[in-house]
């Protein structure tokens, strides 16, 4: 019980905290692909973070309205899709219709700024498919940031911050 820890010449390292990384980043990378994500990439991309995302999330509305700053400072957003009242949810519909939609960066887009979506149900989102992810790598709330390296930083960061943590 507890947590491993190595001595190393940098310190103490906790193996622990790297091995539960190195499992949410292979787990992710093996459930996940492209076509799951409502993506805003970055021109001069620097990194890529998976962001599990609900858009009746407070924090989830702020850490959007500021997407242009995290792309100008080369930081790609993968959005997952984590409707934090569960499965049978208004949060879970309104997701859905992202993710159904026509221009799912749009209407994801709309939903954050609190703006009305005609909701729209299709029969091939991943929502579900991500919600049970989400859980699997222990998700408890929105936003949760998932570094490259499988690293979970939960809650809202501020674009500075994020870039600071991903160097």
């Amino acid at each position: 019980y507890g947590e491993l820890y190595a001595i190393n010449d940098n310190g103490l390292e906790n193996t622990t905290k790297n091995e539960v990384n190195l499992k949410r980043k292979s787990i992710l990378n093996n459930e996940l692909n492209e076509d799951d994500f409502i993506s805003f990439k970055a021109e001069d991309e620097k990194f890529q973070v998976t962001i599990f995302t609900d858009v009746d999330c407070g924090y989830c509305r702020k850490f959007h309205n500021e997407m242009e700053d995290f792309n100008n400072l080369g930081i790609t957003v993968n959005y997952v899709a984590f409707p934090r009242s569960g499965l049978d949810s208004t949060s879970y519909s309104k997701i859905v219709t992202a993710w159904c939609s026509a221009n799912p960066k749009a209407a994801l887009t709309k939903m954050k700024q609190g703006l009305e979506v005609t909701l729209s149900i299709c029969q091939d989102h991943p929502v579900e498919k991500h919600f049970l992810l989400g859980q699997k790598i222990g998700i408890t709330g929105t936003p949760a940031i998932i570094k490259p390296n499988g690293e979970l930083l939960p809650g809202y960061l501020a674009p500075e911050e994020l870039l600071k943590r991903l160097n």
